[in-house]
Order: structure tokens, then sequence, then C-alpha cells
């Protein structure tokens, strides 16, 4: 398939930007970052847009960050604050947010994240489409910015024509949208939600609503910052296996199906690994044998990950592969346990 990214349509015209109620949900978890949790509030309430409410959403019950809850909504009547019974997880949260939420379009942000302050008002202007997304900036755990220009590149969105997106598979399949400088319509999130069973839901929720028709625009302007540091919640380790299987089993026609597969190509080496370190052998022999292996490219990365699913023992073989960062999304099991049993995981 042709690489169709810089293809874009005229501009439609945008609702009124005073008119749209706008949700900035702020999704909280670990009292270890509630400090990040005061800039990331503050991020949100200091937005250039009228209509416009907070929702501090927390799914780790924590006493710390209902501290900073409280003392934001004290300062700010548009703050709210929601603090689930059960724990969700990451996707499981996100769609709490939109339950709870009240705008029409709604911007989820980590409570390690930023935004900046013309965040929202950018990406009203343009146009009605289900997900307007945009560039961001990288920081690291002081809140410097470090080089953004990389990861433009590296995701893709260099190569996007500001405007509507005519072919937003492309960009999705390099994983292009981030959730931290992405716009939603909210109808569009509770009919069709984020996957509970992902740690790192975003790619697959785009993809997917893609695939059924959802409308995507996209804005050059840098809206938000993400952070990067030792608190990042992806260093405990992501559910590859899972978003693999996830990926594999959407129903893509033909004409998709070369999306699909670099996506999966991308990630099958660490989500065979990890099923083996979860004991699954059953299912790293059908990752393994599904076609997506990268043959040619990583021969020797597929030799190890076939012998180690067919013998688990030989997993100790595919250790060093590991080590020189040949596999991505494997963690060692006591990384992948703790990701098993609540911890989510963050991507860009």
């Amino acid at each position: 398939m042709a690489d169709t990214e810089r293809v874009s349509q005229p501009a439609t015209a945008a609702p009124s930007a005073a008119a749209t109620p706008v949700t900035v949900g702020v999704t909280a978890y670990s009292p270890q970052r509630a400090h990040y949790l005061v800039e990331a509030v503050a991020s949100a309430c200091a937005q250039t847009h009228d209509d416009i409410e907070i929702v501090i959403c927390d799914d780790g019950g924590s006493a710390e960050v209902a501290r900073v809850a409280a003392a934001a909504c004290e300062r700010d009547r548009r703050v709210r604050f929601v603090q689930g019974a059960a724990r969700r997880g990451i996707a499981g949260n996100w769609n709490r947010l939109m339950e709870e939420a009240s705008g029409d379009r709604v911007m989820i942000i980590g409570d390690d994240d930023r935004l900046l302050p013309d965040a929202v008002a950018t990406m009203l202007r343009a146009g009605d489409a289900d997900v307007v997304f945009a560039n961001h900036f990288v920081i690291d755990g002081d809140g410097e910015r470090v080089s953004h220009a990389d990861y433009t590149v590296r995701y893709g969105r260099s190569r996007v024509a500001p405007g509507p997106v005519r072919e937003p598979l492309p960009v999705i399949a390099r994983n292009g949208i981030s959730i931290c400088a992405a716009l939603l319509r909210r109808a569009t999130a509770l009919r069709q939600p984020f996957n509970a069973a992902l740690n790192t839901p975003e790619q697959e929720y785009f993809f997917r609503i893609a695939l059924e028709g959802a409308t995507f625009a996209f804005v050059s302007d840098y809206v938000a910052e993400y952070r990067t540091h030792a608190l990042s919640q992806t260093s405990a380790g992501l559910w590859i296996d899972r978003h693999v299987r996830a990926m594999m089993e959407l129903p893509v026609p033909p004409s998709a199906r070369c999306w699909q597969r670099l996506v999966v190509r991308q990630h099958i080496i660490g989500a065979t690994i990890m099923a083996i370190a979860n004991g699954e052998s059953s299912a790293a022999r059908r990752f393994v044998w599904s076609g997506y292996l990268p043959l040619r490219e990583r021969p020797l990365s597929c030799a190890a990950v076939v012998a180690a699913a067919h013998a688990p023992g030989a997993l100790v073989r595919a250790i060093p592969l590991v080590r020189q960062r040949r596999i991505p999304g494997w963690r060692p099991p006591d990384a992948a346990h703790s990701a098993r049993n609540g911890t989510s995981a963050r991507v860009r």
C-alpha cells in the first residue's frame, strides 16, 4: 500500500471554540508522583479555553493523591475528583474518566505530564474530527525539555500534513498518536471504549476506531509535555503479549492488513518472550507460528524465540539478546509479574 500520510483534505469548519465544552482528565495512580500531579493539574487549570472542567481520576486509592486533589478542588471550582471503589487499570481508568466527563471533547494526560496553555484551544481549531492529535515536547524528571524532534520523526508525525487525515492507519501503526496530545470525541469513546485488558491501550484503540470509520485530524503545533523519568510506569513492563494478541485479533480488511502487520511485527518477538516468561507456552507457540516473525530482518532473535517457545528452558539463550536491547517490550519475569499485578504502562 502506498504511504498516503501527507494527503489531506481542506479543513472542515470547526465548531465555535467557546461553545465546545471540554474535559481535561488527569489520571493518577501512584502517591510517589503526587508532586508531578500538582504540575499536571496546574497546567490543565491554566488553559485559555473558557468552557473547561478538570477531572482528576484516581485508580490507586492513595491518600496522598486525594490530598493533592482536594487542595486543587478548593483552589479552582472547575476541578473534580473521582476516586474509584475498585482498581480498573490504566484502560479501565480512562473508560471511567469518559463516563465521568461532562465535556463533548476529552483530553487525557497522565499525572506526570503537562499541557501548554493553548493546548485545548489549538486542538479545537482543527475541525470536527473524532480524534485531533498534535505534537508534544518531551521533558525529563526535572521538567526540562529534551530532544523532541527525534520523537516527532521516529513516530511518523513529521510526515503528516496538518488538517484532516484521510489515511490514519499509517500514523497509528507507527504509534504516532500520543494520548497526552490528543483531543477525543467523548461519544466515540463511550461507544467504543478502551480495551481494559491492555496497559498500552491507545494504539489498539485508535486502530480499531479508524477501521470503523472514525475521523482524524492533525495539528502540527506542540501542545503538551510528555515526561520520561525514573518513576515512569513504563519501567515496570508492558503487557506487550496482550497488545499483540489484541492487534492480531482485530477484524481487518485486506486493504489495512499491511498496517496491522507492521504493528504486530514490531512487537511479536517481545510478546513471545513475555508469554514464555509468564508460563504461557501455548500462547508463545501461537505467536511464533502466526507468520508475523521478522525472519529476514532479525534471524537470530527469531531463532531464539522459536527454540524457547518449544523448549521453555531455552529461554536463557535469549537473555543475551535481551541485554543487547534486541528484543523490545520484554521484561524479566519479576517485572512482568509486577506489571500484571496492576502497574500500568505508557508508550510513546
